[in-house]
């Protein structure tokens, strides 16, 4: 495992960002990084270090039809359906390598349940 400036990881010494990059050879558009728990929506969103708090403000930022990425770690709650309406956005759940390894989107204990948490309006999008 190889540890990069801006604390990405990549397994087996392969760059997952910047030039020649495995992610920057898929995704060409800008990276944006959701923490629910170190995140601030003021934040400028666009490094690992300085996240935003909430997939709606990635998503407010996110250049339509331009091949952005929105990275999302630990677990994302939503009081009320996500809306994913931009045309190749992509949503990157990532985790640390570990025994049960997991990056979500949940409610929040206590809300009344609903059936989705994200509905999906726009094409070309990956989720992963």
């Amino acid at each position: 495992m190889t540890t990069f400036a801006d604390m990405v990881y990549a397994l087996g010494g392969i760059p997952t960002f910047g030039p020649g990059g495995a992610l920057a050879q898929a995704f060409t558009g800008n990276y944006w990084f959701v923490n629910e728990t170190t995140g601030a929506d003021g934040n400028p969103g666009n490094t690992p270090g300085q996240p935003f708090a909430t997939l709606t403000r990635a998503q407010e930022v996110a250049t339509a039809s331009n091949n952005d990425v929105v990275f999302f770690s630990g677990t994302i709650h939503v009081t009320s359906t996500l809306t994913w309406a931009k045309n190749a956005l992509h949503l990157i759940g990532v985790c640390a390598p570990s025994y049960n390894p997991r990056a979500r989107i949940s409610t929040l204990s206590g809300t009344t349940a609903f059936a989705n948490f994200v509905k999906v309006t726009s094409s070309g999008c990956q989720f992963a």
